[in-house]
């Protein structure tokens, strides 16, 4: 059987095309208030590409569980195309439950304001880099890998998909409450009636 070419790889090429994003942040930035107005314009970058990331995730689900259901018809004895398998679908997963952590700390950032633990800098630093698909040192590369399997290690192991398209609907759903809000606050009937309500005449005495 002809084992499938490692897909992390492609689909961190064709996010980083699509987002255009230029995400990288040094330390310093992920500390300072100021960087908060930059995550926010990174949120409104995914906002407008939501629904092509969407498809784009929606094809890494696919492809992965191709993959599984490969993996799961080879016999015990092929203990060779078994290894190789596992590992494109370890690979994967990474991936996946990395992109699931990365949105959660940027949403996390925003709402809450924290700064990030040590482990978690030196994560989002190391995979905004992969989603720039930018090179990595086999020390960032250890980093994503040691982060997500800290955190997921038993989904991992038993091979559970995470669909990060939940995430992206979080991400779309950053600041619509107060737009909406403002425009039912100052929508133009409202503001009509607000304006002309002085000037109409009182009725009811009559």
């Amino acid at each position: 059987m002809k084992l499938p070419v490692k897909m992390s790889s492609p689909v961190i090429g064709v996010i980083s095309g699509l987002l255009g994003l230029g995400i990288g942040f040094g330390l310093g930035a992920l500390i300072r208030q100021p960087e908060i107005n930059a995550l926010q314009k990174q949120v409104r970058k995914l906002q407008k590409v939501a629904a092509e990331l969407k498809i784009v995730v929606q094809q890494q689900n696919d492809e992965l569980t191709e993959l599984l259901i490969r993996y799961q018809s080879l016999k015990a004895w092929q203990l060779l195309q078994k290894h190789s398998l596992r590992t494109s679908i370890r690979e994967g997963l990474v991936i996946q439950y990395g992109m699931h952590d990365y949105f959660s700390l940027m949403l996390d950032r925003l709402e809450t304001g924290r700064d990030f633990m040590d482990d978690e800098t030196a994560f989002y630093i190391a995979f905004s880099r992969k989603l720039d698909n930018k090179s990595l040192s086999e020390e960032q590369e250890e980093c994503i890998s040691s982060y997500v399997l800290s955190k997921h290690g038993r989904e991992i192991r038993e091979m559970d998909q995470c669909d990060v398209s939940l995430d992206i609907d979080l991400i779309t759903a950053v600041g619509v409450s107060e737009r909406e809000a403002k425009r039912k606050a100052f929508g133009p009937l409202k503001f009509w009636k607000r304006e002309s309500g002085a000037s109409e005449p009182d009725t009811t005495a009559q």
